[in-house]
């Protein structure tokens, strides 16, 4: 029998089911990172972190260029029903709520 991701064969545990109450974390602000490559980051930050069930994602973008850049893309998520909320942590990173 083959492991799958979402349920292990021997005991039937979800590996994802406590994730709901849990931040996943992504740091796309401090690798030297242009624009482009952290929005690519982001977005597959946000895939894995709706694919694993996570309930909120924290996404440090330091308090520049990639700032500035991901505010738009993180109300086009919104309007997609992609994220529930979004709030600026601090100066350098956000935290969403996914749905």
């Amino acid at each position: 029998m083959a492991f799958s991701e979402s349920v292990c064969p021997k005991c039937d545990w979800h590996p994802q089911a406590d994730n709901p109450n849990k931040t996943m974390e992504v740091d796309i602000g401090h690798n030297e990172q242009t624009v482009p490559e952290a929005l690519g980051e982001f977005e597959r930050a946000l895939a894995k972190a709706h694919r694993q069930q996570y309930g909120q994602l924290r996404v440090i973008v330091g308090r520049r260029q990639i700032n500035r850049a991901l505010r738009p893309v993180l109300e086009t998520q919104k309007r997609k029903g992609r994220l529930r909320s979004f709030m600026l942590e601090n100066p350098g990173s956000y935290l969403l709520r996914l749905r």
